[in-house]
């Protein structure tokens, strides 16, 4: 009697899921495609790539001070004493991880500045993806594709639930 009534209830939560899903509505975007049509991404990243170029000349600024205290180091170190040696290698050795420092600070802040100049455009991205949703009554919105180009929607029967254009569309109408 109690695999009847699981039998049952198993079958009667398969026809309630059926029915539950089949009220749901998804559309997908392709972000990439939005992003590449925004001009506001193009100013982003000539702002990045100005803000990347600034810092390159500054670690490539330091790490030419680093190579010619080495070159200069190599070059004298004859003439130098034992003591002298260890400290000039000492200062050579803490120049060398200041500049390692240095490294880590710069990825750390192009990173934080990718993030100032993308946030307000993922903004008006979002904003403008959830009024395209509300206004074709749609539950959810996947991204047409991941960070790496993998498709997440492999296929749609109705090229409707594409809501690409109609965010484009919408963020140039604001």
């Amino acid at each position: 009697m109690f695999k009847k009534f699981l039998s049952v209830l198993t079958v009667l939560l398969f026809f309630v899921t059926m029915i539950s899903m089949a009220q749901i509505k998804v559309g997908y975007l392709n972000l990439q495609q939005v992003l590449n049509e925004l001009p506001a991404t193009d100013s982003a990243a000539t702002e990045l790539n100005n803000f990347v170029s600034q810092k390159q000349q500054e670690f490539q600024q330091r790490a030419t001070e680093v190579l010619e205290a080495e070159t200069e180091f190599e070059n004298n170190k004859a003439s130098l004493s034992q003591e002298q040696q260890a400290q000039r290698e000492e200062e050579i050795n803490k120049m060398n991880q200041e500049l390692t420092n240095f490294q880590s600070q710069i990825q750390t802040q192009i990173q934080q500045r990718q993030q100032q100049l993308l946030a307000p455009i993922y903004d008006r991205i979002d904003e403008a993806t959830s009024t395209v949703a509300e206004n074709n009554g749609l539950d959810f919105v996947l991204n047409e594709r991941t960070t790496r180009g993998d498709n997440i929607v492999y296929f749609s029967s109705d090229q409707k639930q594409n809501i690409t254009e109609q965010v484009l569309q919408q963020l140039q109408d604001n």
